[in-house]
């Protein structure tokens, strides 16, 4: 849920690249950003899991199906120069794109 950066007119060999090799994302101390966790489709009973495999599995990376039903997911930020940062989110994945959902816990 959220917004996906970086795929758009690549070719093969950039998707390729971008799931070996995905794109640092720059977070400031005290700056916020969007981060991907998972994907659902219109049409798709399941929504997937986000990560570098879905470059090359068509958006739906296959190890990772999250059927409808409620999720925690758990994100943990790394950093060079400040404290980790850890959130929990509850994700409702739905049968439509509408009936999904994400919010902090």
């Amino acid at each position: 849920m959220g917004r996906h950066l970086g795929a758009a007119g690549h070719n093969s060999v950039g998707l390729d690249r971008l799931a070996l090799f995905p794109e640092p994302v720059t977070i400031a101390a005290g700056e916020s950003e969007i981060l991907d966790v998972l994907v659902k489709h219109q049409g798709d009973a399941d929504a997937f899991g986000w990560n570098n495999e879905a470059y090359l599995s068509g958006w739906r990376p296959p190890h990772y199906p999250l059927a409808p039903g409620a999720y925690r997911i758990d994100v943990e930020i790394l950093s060079v120069s400040a404290s980790d940062q850890r959130r929990a989110f509850e994700a409702h994945v739905g049968a439509t794109i509408e009936d999904a959902s994400l919010k902090p816990l």
